[in-house]
């Protein structure tokens, strides 16, 4: 696969094929040329000079001026890109048959010809809105064709282009990028972390105002991404915290479902389990509409009214903790070892004293309260560690 860069990369001879064998002058270019000359290109004996020619007769074009020829640029990226047919017979013997793809025989994939060329376009280009477009039909003939994987690695730096291109696209075309590369991340799984997949919805969100309802053409992506985030390990507290801020109530305001599933999320965020156990009554069709394990989640609520419990003492009883989860003494040793297990505690429990001594939780939320926590032990030990120094200098 060609490299992605932001860069306009000079006219260089290439293989048998160079400008000085293409013989055609610059009034030669016109838009509906490209299409008379692209199907006799494209059927070439080998894909070393199919990529070679292609990349000679965009040199031509842009030596004409990007501008001037900007929609005969557009017409060969549409035309690259409408074709997802999969096989492009090749002589046998024919240069380039067996490329860097692999052994194949007597074929080679047209696609991913395709998508190496159109790379070589993006390369060649040097204007922001040319570069968009064609980074664009990138994105998304390699999500048609599954090549996903072969482009997603790029996503950073795309992502960069496009906060630098701010000048040159508009906000939708934000939109569309964020949109695609969250759906090339899903395709491509691997290349970047759930959790990054995920955040490349809440970039979509953040180009709308905080105080208005997403439009309708948001609605179904804000549904899908509340239900990642409701259904996000039970450890991902900042994850999900940092999702219920950036989808605020108004932007749900004009969608039920969205409404109550961004209801649950804050819920699972700073609630307790009897409101979990409330809305799971009230809502049954919505958790089941979006096939959202209600049991799971209870669960999780458990884990998380252990840790609350955890934060106020620095041991608990077993009878303690049955009582505030609502659960027999019998199922204490093992909500406490699940809860270990999914590293939101860390905890030693006595079966004979029947007592769980905590040594480190974690906290959902952060907020006032929790810092003045922070800051009355941290008043404490440095209270003992003064009484520690005036010790030792009495001694």
């Amino acid at each position: 696969m060609s490299l992605l860069v932001e860069r306009a990369a000079p006219c260089s001879p290439i293989s048998r094929w160079s400008l000085t064998h293409l013989s055609l002058s610059t009034s030669f270019f016109p838009t509906p040329c490209i299409h008379y000359i692209y199907p006799h290109v494209l059927f070439a004996r080998a894909p070393i000079a199919i990529e070679g020619c292609f990349r000679a007769i965009i040199s031509v074009i842009l030596r004409l001026g990007e501008d001037q020829c900007g929609s005969t640029i557009q017409d060969l990226v549409k035309l690259l890109s409408a074709d997802k047919s999969t096989e492009l017979t090749v002589p046998e013997g024919a240069e380039g048959a067996e490329g860097d793809e692999g052994p194949e025989g007597a074929g080679f994939s047209k696609c991913r010809l395709r998508l190496k060329i159109l790379l070589s376009v993006f390369n060649l280009c040097a204007s922001h809105s040319h570069k968009y477009s064609t980074v664009v039909a990138i994105f998304q003939y390699a999500l048609d064709t599954n090549q996903a994987s072969g482009v997603a690695s790029f996503y950073p730096r795309v992502m960069q282009w496009c906060d630098a291109w701010t000048n040159s696209i508009s906000t939708e075309d934000k939109q569309n990028m964020h949109l695609l590369v969250r759906a090339v991340l899903v395709a491509a799984p691997g290349v970047a972390s759930a959790q990054e997949t995920r955040g490349f919805f809440l970039n979509y969100v953040g180009t709308f105002p905080s105080d208005k309802a997403l439009p309708a053409s948001a609605a179904d992506h804000t549904m899908k991404a509340l239900v990642e985030y409701i259904q996000t390990p039970v450890d991902g507290y900042d994850e999900r915290n940092f999702a219920l801020g950036a989808i605020s109530e108004a932007h749900v305001s004009a969608s039920a479902d969205s409404k109550k599933l961004r209801a649950l999320l804050q819920i699972i965020c700073t609630g307790s389990l009897a409101e979990f156990s409330a809305y799971s009554k009230a809502n049954a069709a919505v958790l089941s509409k979006h096939s959202i394990n209600d049991s799971v989640i209870e669960s999780n609520m458990r884990l998380f009214a252990l840790c609350s419990l955890a934060t106020m003492k620095n041991s608990l009883t077993y009878a303690e903790i049955a009582s505030g989860l609502g659960i027999s003494a019998d199922e204490v040793e093992m909500t406490v070892v699940e809860a270990i297990a999914s590293n939101v505690l860390e905890a030693n429990m006595d079966q004979n004293e029947c007592v769980v001594t905590i040594t480190r939780c974690s906290y959902r939320a952060f907020s006032t309260a929790q810092w003045k926590d922070v800051q009355a032990k941290l008043n404490t030990l440095r209270a003992d560690i003064s009484s520690v120094f005036q010790n030792m200098n009495m001694a």
